[in-house]
């Protein structure tokens, strides 16, 4: 094969996903020129392997390990060659990485240990304690020796990445609550991050923090390195009755991380308890100019919030859930966000009072509106559907709960009056229970060619209307997903036979049938190639 320009190889190799772990595979073995510049791909997301999944993708810990020096070694009992730790390599592949996410990496050193335990020997619950001198976490003989194992691993490899990447662009500590972490391990990883080190955080343009584990020292870290985040989502400690409530984060370290930001366009964030509530007033200085996207969960807002996010004017997207407006928010009728596409509730309370003033702000907010989503019953906000069927001309994506005739006659009238809709969505949260079967005549006559994805898994359907829909729709739909009665094997040729009429071809399909529906609806989910 001849060379071709390193030009040309990273223009080529821009097209393949990044998280396509097997082709970025496949693509470093074609040749030396083709090594060089994909194994930067290969490497920059390294734990991202979920959506193509990779046969022995735990052994990239043996190759991290490399990194160790021969005391480290000796700790954590990895000299045996079986175990695959190379003595040389051709690059220093953790230069490349740029993602770390917590929760992955956890996950393969978990995999990576029980597949080496045969090459190494068991340890004495007090091997970590006796090496403490050797890292940076106080290991205790409170945590099993499984624990402090998997802990061990993981500081070391955090500081090997640390402290010889490029620059971590996207840090993920979400973790899921199968790992037992104690509460400040995280805290004091970061801390003892040396100063030298900084520079790996400096270009960090995505953070998630979300778990129960203390926070402050993480936030304060990332606000004296990194200055140019773009999406940032934090989370308080979970509160329930079964969790004792611990956090060490204030609404201090937050509003100093956000005040420092240049270029933030996302911001995601809980408003449990106070935290929250005085959190928002970061949103100051440089931040009122970028932020594009604001998610807000839990609790209440109230004028108080309002008035800090009336000045972010470049906003786009604006998302509540699990908001409990129950007190003045007038301020809110006088907002004007001249590019908002998107406005989202979900699970949303609503006084008398903050319902109308959510109904004027959607008034004056409406004409510019590209989407919307309700993902509640619309009852339980009466009027708010009709108040964007009013002032919601230029929808292109709709979701919303339809449960009853009166709000079935309002979708009607914005799918009459809204001709560029792509995406219509009417829920799914549970067994079906609206039936559709009165008004599917009009409904698909006003399904436009614009139209990519319909999902009526909310709705009862007839076999007889479901080949409505498809008559009328799988000319130009790409993704239908629909509830309806009818023998399985029937409704597999009747999608095959419109598919092949119309010369469609299927990428996915799928009936679920629920064994417990006395209705014995099947929810079809059809995916054709566009």
């Amino acid at each position: 094969m001849p060379k071709l320009l390193i030009e040309i190889i990273t223009e080529i190799l821009n097209y393949v996903e990044e998280d396509d772990i097997n082709t970025l595979h496949s693509i470093i073995l074609i040749n030396k020129d083709w090594c060089q510049v994909g194994i930067s791909y290969l490497w920059e997301k390294s734990f991202n392997n979920v959506k193509y999944p990779f046969k022995n993708f735990y052994k990239i810990i043996s190759i991290i390990l490399f990194y160790l020096d021969e005391k480290q070694k000796n700790i954590f009992k990895i000299k045996d060659n079986r175990i695959g730790i190379p003595t040389k390599i051709l690059f220093d592949y953790s230069y490349f990485i740029k993602q770390i996410d917590f929760n992955k990496l956890l996950n393969l050193i978990k995999i990576w240990l029980n597949n080496n335990k045969l090459f190494r020997p068991n340890l004495e619950k007090n091997h970590f304690i006796n090496n403490n001198d050797y890292f940076i976490y106080n290991y205790s003989i409170n945590y099993s020796i499984e624990v402090q194992e998997m802990l061990a691993f993981f500081e070391s490899i955090f500081y090997i990445i640390i402290k010889r990447s490029k620059g971590i662009e996207n840090l993920f500590i979400d973790i899921n609550k199968t790992f037992f972490i104690p509460n400040d391990y995280f805290g004091i990883l970061f801390n003892g991050i040396k100063e030298d080190n900084n520079r790996s955080l400096i270009g960090l343009k995505e953070l998630i923090c979300d778990g129960n584990f203390h926070k402050a020292s993480i936030i304060d870290k990332i606000k004296e390195c990194s200055h140019e985040i773009i999406h940032l989502k934090i989370y308080p400690w979970e509160s329930s009755i079964y969790l004792t409530w611990n956090d060490d984060l204030k609404s201090r370290n937050i509003k100093e991380l956000l005040q420092v930001q240049k270029c933030l366009k996302s911001l995601t964030y809980s408003t449990v308890s106070n935290f929250g509530r005085d959190t928002i007033k970061g949103l100051q200085g440089m931040i009122e100019d970028s932020l594009e996207i604001i998610k807000i969960h839990g609790d209440i807002i109230t004028n108080d919030e309002l008035k800090y996010l009336k000045k972010c004017k470049r906003l786009k997207k604006l998302s509540f859930m699990l908001i409990d407006f129950n007190f003045p928010i007038n301020i809110l009728s006088n907002i004007l966000y001249p590019e908002l596409e998107v406005i989202e509730f979900t699970c949303c309370e609503f006084t008398i009072d903050a319902l109308e003033n959510m109904k004027l702000f959607i008034k004056n907010n409406g004409k510019n509106l590209k989407e919307f989503q309700l993902n509640q019953d619309p009852s339980g906000i009466p009027g708010i559907l009709l108040s964007v069927s009013e002032n919601c001309y230029n929808l292109v994506n709709i979701f919303v709960n339809i449960r009853n005739r009166n709000n079935m006659l309002i979708l009607l009238k914005i799918m009459s009056q809204c001709k560029n809709l792509q995406k219509i969505h009417v829920g799914y949260d549970g067994k079906p229970k609206f039936l559709a079967d009165p008004f599917m005549n009009e409904f698909t006559q006003l399904c436009s060619s614009n139209l990519l994805e319909l999902n009526l898994s909310n709705w009862r359907i007839s076999l007889d209307i479901f080949e409505t829909v498809l008559e009328k729709c799988v000319t130009f739909l790409k993704v239908l997903k629909i509830s309806c009665d009818g023998d399985i094997k029937d409704l597999e040729i009747m999608v095959q036979i419109f598919s092949e009429l119309h010369g469609r071809i299927l990428k996915d399909f799928r009936i679920q049938e629920d064994e417990y529906d006395f209705d014995k609806l099947k929810l079809v989910e059809m995916t054709w190639l566009v």
